[in-house]
C-alpha cells in the first residue's frame, strides 16, 4: 500500500519520457523531445495570437490567452522537473524501499498501525480526486466546440487557414493531455509521497525513541539496547538528510511552480469576476479549484504534517526517561541536540511551504484579481 502511488507515478512517468531508471532509454528520451516540441509550438502560437490580435485585443481576449499559456508552461516546467532530476527521483525512491521503516517490524499497537494505514489511504484517495480534477478541467478545455456553434480549440491560439480544424484541434488535445495533464499529476503525486511517507517515517521514529529506555530497559540486555539506540540514531540522520535531499532537488521547482499558479489563478478569478459565458465560468471554476486543490493539499499541509512531526522529536527524546540510564546517554542527547534543526519543505530556499504559507498566496490571488478587475473595468 505504501508504494501504490509510488508505482502509478512511474508509469506515468514511463508514458511521458521521464521513468527515472530508464534515463539512458533512447526511446523515452525521444517521447519527452515529442511532448517538448509540441508543448513549446503551442506557447508559440498563443503568443502569435496576441500578435494577430494586437489591434483589437482587450484584457478579457488577455486573460483568455494568457491562461492557457500558463497552462502549457505548468506542464513544462513539470516534465521539464520529472525528467532533469531522474538521477535524484531514482536514488530517494531507492531509499524509500531500502532504508524507510515498516510498521510491521516495529513494535507498535494496532491503532499506531492503523494510523499510518490512513495515511497511506489518504496518499491513494488525493491521487484519484486530483486526477478526476485535472481531467475534468482537460475536458472543460477541450470539448467547448462540441457544445457551440464555432470552432473552439481547446487553448486559444493561432492556426493557420490551411490546417484543417480538427486534426489541429486532436494535435492540442494530444499536447495538453500528455505533455501537461499526465505530467502535472505524476510529478505532484510523486512529491507528495515522499513528503507524506518521510512524514510517516518520523512519526515511526518519534514512536521508537519515546519508548527506547522502557524497550531497553526491560530487555535487560546492553547489546539490544545499544543496537536498537545507534539505529535511532542513524535513522534521525537518515531523515533530516532525506528531507533536505527532497529540498534540493525540487526547491526551484516549487519557486516557480508558486510564480505559475498564483498568476494563472488570478486569471482565471478574474473570468470568474466577470461574469463571463457559462463555458468560460466553467472552466475557470475547474482550474481554480484544481490548482488549489494541488497545492493546498498536494503541498501545504503534507508539508506542514512533516515539520509538526520533526518537531515533536525533541520532546519524544527529552522525555525518554535518558536521565535514568546516563551510562547510554549522549546518543541520546545529540538527538535532543539534532531535532532541534528545524524541519521544512522551502520554495527556492525562500519560502517556506505550509498553511500559512498557502493563506498568504490565496491573499495575493485575490489581490491580483482586483487589480485585473479594476483593469478590465478602466
Amino acid at each position: 500500500m505504501s508504494h501504490y502511488t509510488i508505482e502509478k507515478c512511474l508509469t506515468m512517468a514511463w508514458i511521458v519520457g521521464a521513468h527515472p531508471d530508464m534515463r539512458h532509454n533512447k526511446w523515452q528520451l525521444s517521447i519527452f523531445v515529442a511532448l517538448a516540441i509540441g508543448n513549446w509550438i503551442t506557447i508559440y502560437l498563443i503568443i502569435s495570437l496576441l500578435f494577430y490580435k494586437e489591434d483589437t485585443i482587450t484584457i478579457g481576449d488577455f486573460a483568455e490567452t494568457f491562461s492557457g499559456m500558463s497552462l502549457v508552461i505548468h506542464g513544462i516546467q513539470r516534465s521539464f522537473s520529472l525528467f532533469f532530476n531522474r538521477k535524484q527521483i531514482s536514488e530517494m525512491l531507492q531509499y524509500v524501499r531500502t532504508t524507510f521503516w515498516k510498521e510491521s517490524d516495529l513494535d507498535m499497537t494496532d491503532e499506531e498501525k492503523y494510523i499510518c494505514k490512513k495515511y497511506y489511504n489518504r496518499l491513494k484517495i488525493a491521487m484519484y480526486v486530483f486526477a478526476c480534477s485535472c481531467t475534468s478541467n482537460l475536458f472543460g478545455f477541450c470539448c467547448q466546440t462540441f457544445f457551440s456553434d464555432e470552432n473552439i480549440l481547446p487553448l486559444a491560439c493561432y492556426k493557420p487557414d490551411w490546417v484543417p480544424f480538427y486534426s489541429f484541434w486532436f494535435l492540442q488535445v494530444l499536447v495538453i493531455f500528455f505533455g501537461v495533464n499526465m505530467a502535472v499529476i505524476c510529478l505532484d503525486t510523486l512529491i507528495m509521497t515522499l513528503i507524506v511517507l518521510t512524514h510517516i517515517q518520523f512519526r515511526l521514529l518519534n514512536h521508537e525513541v519515546e519508548n527506547l529506555y522502557s524497550y531497553g530497559l526491560g530487555q535487560g540486555n546492553r547489546k539490544y539496547f545499544v543496537n536498537k539506540l545507534k539505529k535511532i540514531v542513524r535513522h534521525h540522520n537518515f531523515l533530516l538528510e532525506f528531507t533536505q535531499k527532497i529540498n534540493m532537488t525540487f526547491s526551484e521547482t516549487f519557486l516557480t511552480y508558486m510564480g505559475i499558479i498564483i498568476i494563472a489563478i488570478c486569471i482565471e478569478m478574474y473570468n470568474l469576476s466577470t461574469g463571463a459565458n457559462m463555458e468560460l465560468f466553467i472552466r475557470a471554476t475547474l482550474f481554480t479549484t484544481a490548482t488549489l486543490f494541488q497545492f493546498v493539499v498536494f503541498y501545504c499541509i503534507p508539508a506542514q504534517d512533516l515539520t509538526d512531526e520533526a518537531e515533536k522529536t525533541f520532546s519524544r527524546a527529552y522525555f525518554s526517561k535518558w536521565y535514568e540510564n546516563l551510562e547510554n546517554a549522549q546518543p541520546t542527547k545529540n538527538i535532543i541536540l539534532q531535532s532541534q534543526q528545524r524541519v521544512f519543505i522551502t520554495a527556492g530556499r525562500l519560502i517556506d511551504i505550509n498553511l500559512a504559507t498557502s493563506l498568504a498566496t490565496v491573499k495575493t490571488m485575490v489581490s491580483y484579481c482586483m487589480f485585473l478587475r479594476t483593469m478590465g473595468v478602466d
